[in-house]
């Protein structure tokens, strides 16, 4: 795989894999660990199946993560994590943005063309 400086380098599983586990499956970073470009890692571990399955698992790792924290701050009553569960979690119980486009007391938009100038 060729590095940023311009050489060589041959990547092996048993190096990709556990800089991949200890960098929660940053790909960037993990590249940058090993001395290779983020495009030639990820042409590497799209030929190893198990690979890609240990980036899926730290990213849901990070996923159930984010989750707990979100829980926390819902528990917490901070507004922001409150509403963002409603938009979200709660849209199948009616919790959902929506454009209206109504105009006063609900009655429809009137829209008026004026000519163009000088034409």
């Amino acid at each position: 795989m060729p590095h940023a400086g311009g050489h060589y380098i041959k990547l092996r599983a048993e190096q990709v894999i556990p800089a991949l586990q200890e960098l929660d499956g940053n790909v960037y970073l993990a590249a940058k660990k090993l001395g290779v470009e983020r495009g030639s890692l990820y042409r590497f571990v799209k030929k190893y199946p198990k690979i890609q399955e240990i980036i899926n698992q730290a990213r849901e790792s990070m996923v159930d993560l984010g989750e707990s924290k979100l829980k926390q701050a819902v528990l917490k009553g901070e507004a922001w994590a409150v509403c963002f569960t409603l938009k979200t979690l709660g849209k199948s119980r009616g919790y959902i943005e929506q454009l209206q486009h109504a105009g006063p007391g609900g009655e429809p938009i009137s829209i008026t063309i004026m000519p163009a100038k000088g034409g």
